[in-house]
Order: C-alpha cells, then structure tokens, then sequence
C-alpha cells in the first residue's frame, strides 16, 4: 500500500474511551493534524452517524467513520484506532468496535482505492484477526503496508 494513505503517525492505541463521539475525534485527530482532513470533517462523520446510526460499523468490531469529501476532506488517506475496551455506537452488540478507521476521500477514484486496500486486509479473515488483536504499532502498520493493490 502506498505510504500516502497510511503513515505510522497516524496509528494510535488507546485502553478506553468515554464515547463514540471521542473515539472518532481521537482516531481522525492525526488526520487533523497532517492536513487530511479540516475540523469540520470531524463533526460531519459524527453528524453522519448521528443521523444515519451505527451503519460505519462495517464487520465485528470494526468501524469506518467517513462523510462527503465536500464536507472538508482535503487529502486522500486513513487512519486507525485500536481501542482495548470496544465502543459502541449503539445500544446494540453489534455495534461494538475495537478498531476505528476514519477515511478521507476528495473523489470517486480514489474512494475505490481506499476501499479496495482496506478491503485487502479487512476481507481476510486471518489479517482482519491479527490487526482486531494487535497492541502494537509496527505490527498494524506493517500488515497493512504489505498489501499489494492493483498498479502499485
């Protein structure tokens, strides 16, 4: 995977947090930080599930909060959370996440890139396990840097 559209720095772990609201702020914070995205993109992906509900919680415990590129994406790029203790966004099991990914997409071409690398290493029930299970920095980093995508 390209380096562009997931860098160390934008990995975090984190024991717990009070809410789904803080467990996106937290994980789109080095997005922030890194010109991805604007302050305004935050509170879209929290309006968004707010008003749509728990639908970014795309498998057991993981959760892809995004909104409209218009909404102030400004770079094409993800980054993960990994939570200890899983958030729900919720009252339901199911919506129950221990990894949060936040994306930031400014077009359609690269939506279905972001999609298609994270699809590599989420649609694999093995490395999905691993990433869900790892405390570890490096080693989310790395499972995700080893993804072959089309034309790379």
């Amino acid at each position: 995977m390209k380096e562009e559209l997931l860098s160390k720095d934008c990995i975090q772990i984190a024991d717990s947090v009070t809410d789904w609201q803080a467990a996106i702020k937290l994980a789109a914070q080095p997005m922030l930080n890194k010109g991805y995205i604007e302050e305004r993109y935050i509170d879209a992906m929290i309006e968004t599930v707010n008003t749509l509900g728990a639908y970014i919680v795309i498998a057991p415990n993981i959760a892809m909060p995004h909104a409209r590129s218009e909404s102030g994406a400004l770079k094409n790029g993800f980054a993960i959370l990994k939570l200890k203790t899983p958030v729900y966004f919720d009252e339901s099991q199911d919506s129950r996440a221990v990894l949060i990914l936040p994306i930031s997409c400014v077009d359609n071409a690269a939506h279905m890139k972001m999609l298609q690398a994270l699809a590599a290493v989420l649609g694999d029930p093995e490395l999905a396990e691993k990433v869900v299970g790892s405390n570890e920095i490096d080693e989310i980093y790395n499972i995700f840097a080893n993804v072959e995508l089309e034309d790379e």
